[in-house]
């Protein structure tokens, strides 16, 4: 079998099959890969938490006023708490946890919470009601519950806050309102003030004149001003969502891929 498919067929369990014709020779050898859901099941076993002492938990719980999903996995009770407010905003990494997340479940119980509105939760939500709600302060609020949730929950008097990207934003705040609930913050891309996202709209706007790139441009200066202090929640997010997607086109996202579609597709399973 060649490198390549070896490493397929140990993360996906694919296998290298040869048919032969009779008359014709040998055909050329063919990948066999297993559909999402096996996949899925491949990676639920490898997964699984089976200390006595450990919890695996998918739930949804009453936060602000509406259902949200979280994970809760981690190989003993006894381990302090990890909540991680993930990136976006609406980048929820439940999904893809799988990925990252496993050697943390040694030292910490870790806590993956879709917020509001996107994720696990988005196939119930009502979207329309929804949408006055995704202010900064609404998910601020959405933090401190969460956090004082899960304080009762797992029956620690205080945990630790991740918050990354757009999460840390949150999870600043948080941290500032509830430092008694808390036994740290961490930051992960730490968000700061306006001038970051104003340097990314300069910037990106910058590479698309000087690509010549007209319908980027176009769409950037239909944002502009960008940030505004006007913007309520639904049309920040919508600017912001705007100015991310050209910043990918010129490797603002990940270096040498300009959108992130096939890869959230293979995780997920979800078409862009």
């Amino acid at each position: 079998m060649k490198p390549a498919l070896h490493i397929a067929a140990c993360i996906t369990g694919a296998v290298l099959v040869s048919s032969h014709a009779a008359a014709e020779g040998p055909s050329p050898d063919v990948l066999v890969v297993p559909n999402r859901d096996y996949i899925v099941q491949k990676l639920a076993d490898l997964r699984r938490i089976s200390t006595p002492e450990g919890i695996e938990a998918l739930e949804q719980v009453d936060i602000g006023g509406t259902k949200q999903w979280i994970s809760i996995r981690g190989l003993n009770r006894a381990n302090p708490v990890l909540l991680m407010i993930h990136g976006g905003p609406g980048s929820p990494t439940m999904a893809t946890s799988w990925a990252f997340q496993t050697p943390w479940e040694d030292y910490f119980t870790v806590v993956q919470w879709d917020q509001r509105g996107v994720g696990k939760n988005h196939a119930t939500a009502d979207i329309k009601a929804l949408a006055n709600t995704m202010t900064v302060e609404r998910m601020v609020q959405d933090g401190e519950e969460m956090v004082g949730y899960l304080r009762k929950r797992l029956q620690k008097d205080k945990i630790v806050v991740l918050g990354f990207s757009w999460g840390s934003h949150i999870g600043a705040m948080v941290a500032q309102r509830r430092p008694e609930w808390l036994y740290a913050y961490v930051g992960v891309g730490q968000s700061s003030n306006d001038d970051a996202e104003s340097y990314i709209y300069a910037r990106t706007m910058d590479l698309a004149k000087n690509a010549g790139n007209a319908e980027a441009v176009k769409e950037l200066q239909a944002i502009s001003p960008y940030p505004s202090l006007k913007d309520d929640g639904p049309e920040f997010i919508r600017k912001a969502l705007t100015l991310r997607k050209w910043a990918r086109v010129f490797n603002g996202g990940w270096y040498g891929r300009s959108d992130f579609d096939l890869y959230f597709s293979l995780l997920t399973g979800v078409q862009f």
